[in-house]
């Protein structure tokens, strides 16, 4: 992720396991109705389908960082 430190992106994968971000991917990507496209490659997403997820992700990183901070990290 861009807006993390490289320790923090090192660390990032620790916290949660690949299948639970899986889970978490897929049902984002029904939430903002784009799961039809999983498979494509980022380039071929629209413009505003690549921002809708982008502004979620980005809400997702602020509330991870925030809990880090609190709970000691």
């Amino acid at each position: 992720m861009k807006n993390l430190s490289l320790i923090d992106n090192v660390m990032f994968p620790a916290l949660v396991s690949k299948d639970a971000v899986y889970q978490k991917a897929k049902k984002l990507m029904e939430m903002t109705g784009i799961e039809k496209l999983a498979d494509n490659t980022i380039t071929q997403g629209s413009g505003g389908q690549l921002q809708i997820m982008h502004n979620d992700i980005k809400k997702r990183e602020e509330s991870i960082m925030k809990w880090l901070v609190e709970n000691g990290f």
